[in-house]
């Protein structure tokens, strides 16, 4: 599902429960949130032109470059302003949906995005990406924001949610959030995610 489809289902009560959401005060109208992790936002750029971009700045200076978003993803105040900009030159590309966002990274559409993690080292190795994509870290000292499990207030009492994040503190504790964590993630960025 589009991730504007799971927010409007979510807050309809059409869908009970979905994972990978960020708090907003929005969000927190229609939704529990049961907090799992915090995940940092990286840029992935094309090999091709990688060697040229080093940071935010080198990409905007060259007006060739497109970069690509998920039309409905949150993104830090100061990619935001950033990705603002490239819209204002319509150089952004929307997508809907985290799939079709690296369809268009392996087609060349685009020469970058911006990924978490648990998203990019899945679409890296599916698609086959690995020596197509060069991942920079444009932020180093943004710790990330935190995100979770998100149940609909409409089908989930605060009772209830609370259950829930209980179960994912117990997880956390006793080290099963971070075994399935580390069967997809390097060690680092396992900790990292935790360090919530």
């Amino acid at each position: 599902m589009s991730r504007a489809r799971i927010f409007a289902d979510l807050a309809s009560g059409a869908l009970d429960m979905s994972l990978s959401g960020i708090p907003t005060p929005e969000r927190d109208r229609y939704v529990w949130f049961a907090i799992y992790g915090r995940v940092r936002v990286y840029a992935l750029i094309r090999a091709a032109v990688a060697a040229r971009v080093h940071g935010a700045d080198d990409f905007l200076h060259q007006d060739q470059l497109r970069f690509g978003v998920v039309r409905t993803f949150l993104q830090p105040a100061d990619q935001a302003q950033w990705l603002d900009q490239l819209r204002r030159a319509q150089r952004l590309h929307e997508a809907v949906n985290v799939d079709d966002l690296f369809q268009m990274l392996k087609r060349g559409r685009i020469d970058g995005l911006f990924a978490v993690p648990p998203f990019f080292r899945k679409f890296i190795t599916d698609l086959h990406m690995q020596d197509e994509i060069i991942v920079q870290d444009w932020s180093p000292n943004d710790k990330g924001v935190r995100g979770g499990l998100m149940l609909a207030k409409s089908r989930f009492s605060e009772a209830e949610a609370e259950r829930w994040r209980a179960l994912i503190r117990e997880m956390r504790d006793d080290g099963t959030l971070g075994r399935i964590l580390g069967h997809y993630l390097p060690g680092t960025e396992t900790k990292d995610m935790l360090d919530y």
